[in-house]
């Protein structure tokens, strides 16, 4: 007998902190459990929608600019069992970047006799790439040049639950990059 659950992970906001790198930023998230790897099937990934409304001392232009057709689209990838979120371009230090975008799991495990499940693992995976020269131009058109590339890591242990669970979390992937889930 298994017991089916489904992860839901919404990735609000990212944050640089420190301008280190200039680029292209995306967050792939995997769920898997931690005894067997077994990874959670990626189900859904439901289309980002626009912000209703602008943040007070945001110019139409900024609020436009946040809108901007990704150069990496989110994303369900079925080889790794794997979620996708948009990407985004971090230019200055300290700038925060709405992702707004979640991504659902089902999660398929061996129902044990006293319904204690064994811990699954959410994983974040900070990815990168450095710009073009003309990509860095607040107009330019953006065309991916190689891909990006897995930079920092981190994960969420937790214990399904028949009951359920709702947690806010914050990931720090390392003292320059932060992302609250």
């Amino acid at each position: 007998m298994h017991a089916h659950f489904q992860v839901y992970v919404y990735l609000e906001k990212f944050r640089n902190l420190d301008l280190f790198h200039q680029g292209e930023y995306s967050i792939r998230v995997r769920v898997h459990s931690e005894r067997t790897s077994a990874a959670a099937r990626p189900v859904a990934y439901p289309p980002r929608r626009p912000p209703t409304h602008r943040p007070a001392g945001m110019s139409a232009a900024a609020a436009l600019q946040s809108m901007v057709v990704s150069a990496y689209p989110g994303g369900v990838n079925d080889l790794d069992s794997s979620g996708r979120a948009s990407s985004f371009y971090i230019r200055y230090r300290d700038e925060t970047h709405d992702i707004g975008e979640g991504l659902a799991f089902d999660l398929e495990l061996p129902c044990p006799q006293d319904f204690l499940f064994d811990a699954c693992v959410i994983q974040l995976e900070l990815l990168f790439q450095k710009p073009a020269k003309a990509s860095a131009l607040p107009n330019a058109t953006r065309v991916p040049q190689r891909g990006l590339e897995l930079v920092a890591t981190h994960r969420f242990r937790f214990h399904p639950s028949a009951q359920g669970a709702h947690g806010h979390l914050h990931a720090t992937f390392d003292e320059l990059h932060t992302c609250v889930v």
